[in-house]
């Protein structure tokens, strides 16, 4: 956008910051993927999870970690979908990776 003077109040244009994710090495453009979850903007790993499906009692739960985590390291995000409803519920009610998943049908959910 043009001001009133002539000049641009864009600090940098987009072909400058396509330019700058440029990989000379791999010869492609390198972008990462994030994403807001309410609090703070995060890398999207999801193509790097390792995931955990759990059924019982009516419920499935759903951890997800990053490949490698122990299943005891509280590094974890867990769901937990109710199969009547399709409703979601987190552990600890809130979708942060800090939760173990050795046993996740004995964790305590709610809605965040």
């Amino acid at each position: 956008m043009v001001n009133r003077m002539g000049k641009s109040e864009t600090a940098r244009t987009e072909q400058y910051i396509q330019n700058l994710s440029f990989d000379e090495e791999f010869g492609v453009a390198a972008i990462e993927l994030l994403e807001f979850d309410g609090v703070s903007l995060k890398r999207k790993l999801s193509s790097m999870m390792q995931t955990k499906i759990v059924s019982s009692g009516g419920y499935t739960y759903i951890c997800k970690a990053a490949v490698g985590t122990a299943l005891g390291d509280a590094k974890w995000q867990i769901a937990r979908v109710e199969e009547s409803t399709g409703s979601k519920m987190w552990c600890d009610a809130d979708s942060d990776f800090d939760n173990i998943a050795t046993d996740p049908t004995l964790l305590i959910y709610s809605y965040s």
